[in-house]
């Protein structure tokens, strides 16, 4: 791993507000690790990582099924 720069410091917290977003979804595809307080805390997370940008948070389309 080389030596970051501190101008890509922005563009690596986005990329992981994305990657948080990402993960997210996945888990969600799996009834047994579908839990609405875990999602709702990630995505305010993620939320604040964007703010903390001040970039729009991306919305987030879940699918929530009943166990």
């Amino acid at each position: 791993m080389g030596c970051l720069d501190p101008e890509d410091f922005p563009e690596q917290i986005s990329q992981f507000a994305e990657d948080i977003t990402s993960f997210l979804e996945c888990l969600n595809e799996f009834p047994e690790f579908t839990d609405e307080v875990v999602n709702a805390s990630i995505l305010a997370f993620q939320g604040d990582l964007k703010v903390g940008l001040n970039l729009p948070p991306r919305p987030v389309s879940l699918t929530f099924v009943a166990a």
